[in-house]
């Protein structure tokens, strides 16, 4: 009898949901000059980080100077395509 009723109310609260939503896609993010800044910061550290490597693979860590560079390139042009940067 307990069976019957779990069964029931699981039944009936899987119907309440109700259907499912398609997943709306979050807005680009709008940086500001200070997000330039930081990312400035961060390129110009990833390059000291570089020249301050004394180890034998000249490659290592350049990644991470890429990724900067790229993150301050687009955090640029969005500023510019907005007005905010001349």
């Amino acid at each position: 009898m307990a069976t019957g009723k779990r069964l029931r109310t699981a039944i009936l609260a899987r119907v309440a949901k109700g259907p499912r939503k398609k997943r709306t896609r979050p807005e680009p993010r709008q940086y500001t000059i200070a997000d330039l800044e930081r990312a400035r910061d961060r390129a110009a550290a990833a390059a000291r980080r570089i020249e301050n490597d004394h180890g034998g693979n000249p490659n290592q860590g350049r990644a991470g100077l890429k990724r900067a560079q790229l993150e301050l390139s687009g955090i640029e042009s969005q500023l510019r395509f907005r007005g905010l940067l001349e």
